[in-house]
């Protein structure tokens, strides 16, 4: 059984199959009764359905029979979908790499065709959509995207550029360049550069743990640290096991750019308070 902490009484109770269908889940009952069912393929089944998802069945299903139902083929890639609106959705793996090729959305009414190309290495090249609009995409050799090509109405090219290290340097689209740096020596993002709304700047502490953020404006958000390498867990102070690499920065509070206390933290890095209120929509309208 699962409970949320404050709410005991509202139990979401589990059932499980037994090793002939592999331990997976088989009953969801949560606090108010409803049942969630699933159905899976035995170990003596068909070789593509062992352990594989073959049916889910909701509240609803005693009152409308509807369920969503899975079929595979013999290497357990799924063929055919068929949601609770019995709208089927067909998969077919048609190239010499058993790569998903073709999906076709409900081939008995729109009939919604999405076709997909591969290179040797299974990355995809090519893609055209149920309107007929094909995307592509080009690689350089260690698999890294050099350009997509969008169809229309966009006909938007978007350019990737690496440094030597293989490090994402650059993207380029409609909008211009955004450019990203990097500290020296390390893979810590230093700033990002958007071509609309100017450069995003970050620092970070001794040991990684991120620092302060610098918006276009100017002004920054800060983070604070305790340094007493406590983990989950942990006693305050303590190495897990005696080992140094467990030692690390644990958030304390974050400032916002005009020194006040936006978020705070306790040792286990669970949010304590926010200081923003909020209106029945969920949108920040004053500062507490």
């Amino acid at each position: 059984a699962h409970w949320v902490e404050g709410f005991e009484d509202d139990v979401d109770s589990y059932e499980y199959y037994t090793e002939d269908k592999y331990f997976q889940k088989k009953k969801v009952t949560d606090a108010k009764g409803n049942i969630t069912e699933f159905d899976y393929g035995d170990r003596y089944g068909a070789d593509g359905e062992k352990g594989n998802l073959l049916w889910v069945r909701d509240a609803r299903y005693p009152v409308t029979g509807e369920q969503f139902e899975y079929e595979y083929n013999e290497f357990g890639q799924k063929t055919r979908e068929i949601n609770s609106n019995n709208i089927v959705t067909d998969y077919t793996y048609g190239d010499q790499w058993g790569n998903l090729t073709q999906v076709v959305q409900d081939p008995n009414g729109l009939d919604r065709i999405t076709e997909l190309v591969y290179d040797v290495a299974g990355r995809v090249i090519s893609r055209t959509d149920p309107m007929g609009k094909t995307s592509t995409v080009d690689y350089n050799n260690l698999g890294q995207p050099l350009a997509a090509y969008f169809p229309e109405p966009d006909s938007e090219t978007v350019t990737y550029t690496y440094g030597d290290n293989g490090r994402l340097g650059s993207v380029t689209d409609n909008r211009g360049t955004t450019a990203i740096a990097y500290e020296t020596d390390c893979d810590r993002v230093a700033s990002v550069t958007d071509p609309e709304t100017g450069t995003v700047s970050y620092t970070y502490t001794r040991r990684g743990a991120l620092e302060s953020k610098t918006l276009p404006s100017g002004r920054s958000w800060t983070y604070h640290y305790n340094y007493s390498g406590v983990l989950a867990g942990d006693h305050v102070g303590a190495l897990k096991d005696g080992d140094p690499n467990t030692f690390r920065d644990v958030l304390d509070d974050i400032k916002d750019a005009d020194g006040r206390t936006a978020y705070c933290y306790d040792s286990c890095n669970a949010m304590e308070f926010f200081n923003y209120a909020y209106d029945q929509y969920d949108d920040p309208v004053s500062y507490c």
